[in-house]
């Protein structure tokens, strides 16, 4: 376990509690440790008029004007230039007291609530069990390592399931703002560890095999084309479309390659040594890389299958009918937008002193879109701050939306479809085309069936 600081004098007051949930899960728990960042900030330059009113003030975190000083003494004295030279400072300055830098971590810029946090910081390492956590945390606590200047507290641990092989690196934040507002952040990444024994793996390893050699056909195939259009190749948007789908799989090969080195030299680091600190920041961000590239490649595959099926029949049918339905559509459209924005005031107002949610316009609305796609966590946190207006904000968003607003929508969509379906020309195109279709994929076996059956 470790324990890390990124701040900006003043004492916080904390406790750690035999019934903390966080040690209790610590002790439940194995393959784990512990790490809270934090960094230090210069105090911010007092107002002449407001000197004799007050003696300091505390910034606003800026990486610029973070704290790297490499050693301290307890209670955060700077060490003089006499000092410096002193042969037994690593029993002077403990760890906690020490900075290490983001490239000593293997640590990413952390972002955040409030600010993106530089990776490095104070580390205090905790263990493995509940007694040591305790006894680091009661070490540093009358030493004021968590102080005024404090701007964020990052609690990391780790934890491996064997028998899914699935690996989980939880991050807590605690932002404190200068003028003393906390707020926690949690963010879990799960990572699939491979076991190399199993037959699964085997079959993971074939999977891959097989998108490598679809992908190099594919390159052939553009290779040829190219060849064959000459200058026309780059022409044509839907050739870009493909040079865009073999890229980004392309990418997502590689990101994957990377993302497992890193991820085998970090378990290579825990298995040298379980007490040295370890960081996966950077096989979870080549994992996120590796996901959006492979995301863009799914995409893009979607995107082309749908060109495809807009010949079909009731494709273009349900085309014709949001066309001649734009009209209505924009106006149910404005309606929309005015009743989600009503209610993200009304939460704003309501809730926003006391839910996070709902402390701004922008995350209402974000909240409001999560609530109308089913997550009910909101509604519980509202409810322990006014039942009554939780009780009534959710039943009317979701009275509005999910009912009367949806209606409104089929409504206009089944009006002008009968319009549509009453147009013969339309029909008769679409009628054609889908005839068309039928003929070009199925036709030579109908024909084949109808001599047989001749025959």
């Amino acid at each position: 376990m470790q324990f890390e600081e990124t701040s900006s004098g003043g004492t916080y007051g904390y406790e750690l509690q035999e019934s903390s949930p966080i040690i209790n899960f610590i002790v439940t728990a194995t393959s784990l440790f512990i790490m809270i960042f934090l960094s230090q900030l210069d105090c911010c330059r007092v107002v002449k008029e407001f000197e004799t009113i007050i003696n300091k003030c505390y910034n606003f975190y800026s990486m610029s004007e973070e704290d790297t000083t490499p050693l301290y003494l307890p209670h955060w004295i700077h060490l003089s230039n006499a000092q410096q030279g002193w042969a037994n400072l690593s029993q002077l300055c403990p760890r906690p007291w020490r900075y290490s830098s983001p490239e000593e971590l293997n640590n990413l810029p952390l972002w955040a609530q409030h600010h993106i946090y530089d990776g490095g910081g104070y580390v205090l390492d905790l263990g493995y069990d509940k007694p040591t956590a305790i006894r680091m945390m009661e070490g540093v606590k009358d030493k004021n390592w968590i102080d005024r200047r404090t701007r964020v507290v990052l609690l990391e641990f780790q934890f491996l399931n064997l028998n899914t092989n699935l690996m989980s690196i939880v991050t807590y934040h605690y932002e404190v703002l200068p003028f003393g507002f906390g707020l926690t952040y949690e963010k879990i990444d799960t990572i699939k560890m491979l076991d190399f024994q199993n037959l699964s793996y085997s079959f993971y390893v074939a999977c891959q095999l097989l998108f490598m050699l679809v992908l190099l056909l594919y390159v052939l195939i553009l290779l040829v084309r190219l060849y064959r259009q000459g200058c026309e190749f780059f022409k044509r948007i839907w050739n870009w479309i493909d040079v865009a789908q073999v890229m980004s799989a392309f990418l997502a090969i590689v990101f994957y390659i990377i993302k497992t080195k890193f991820m085998h030299d970090s378990i290579q680091e825990v298995q040298k040594n379980p007490f040295v600190t370890v960081s996966f920041q950077l096989a979870i961000f080549w994992t996120d890389v590796e996901n959006t590239a492979l995301s863009l490649a799914l995409f893009i595959a979607t995107f082309k299958i749908l060109h495809f099926i807009r010949l079909n029949p009731h494709v273009q049918i349900l085309a014709w009918t949001i066309v001649t339905a734009r009209h209505d559509i924009f106006s149910f459209c404005a309606l929309f937008g005015i009743l989600f924005v009503a209610h993200a005031h009304f939460a704003y107002l309501a809730f926003g002193k006391s839910v996070f949610s709902f402390s701004s316009i922008p995350r209402s609305l974000a909240s409001e879109f999560e609530l109308s796609l089913g997550k009910t966590v909101h509604f519980v946190e509202t409810n322990d701050v006014n039942r009554v207006l939780s009780s009534l904000f959710t039943a009317s968003f979701m009275l509005t939306l999910a009912v009367l607003l949806v209606n409104i929508f089929v409504s206009i969509l089944d009006i002008n479809l009968h319009d549509v379906k009453e147009d013969d020309e339309k029909v008769q195109e679409a009628s054609t085309m889908g005839k068309f279709i039928e003929k070009f994929l199925f036709g030579f076996n109908r024909k084949t069936e109808e001599e047989n059956t001749q025959k």
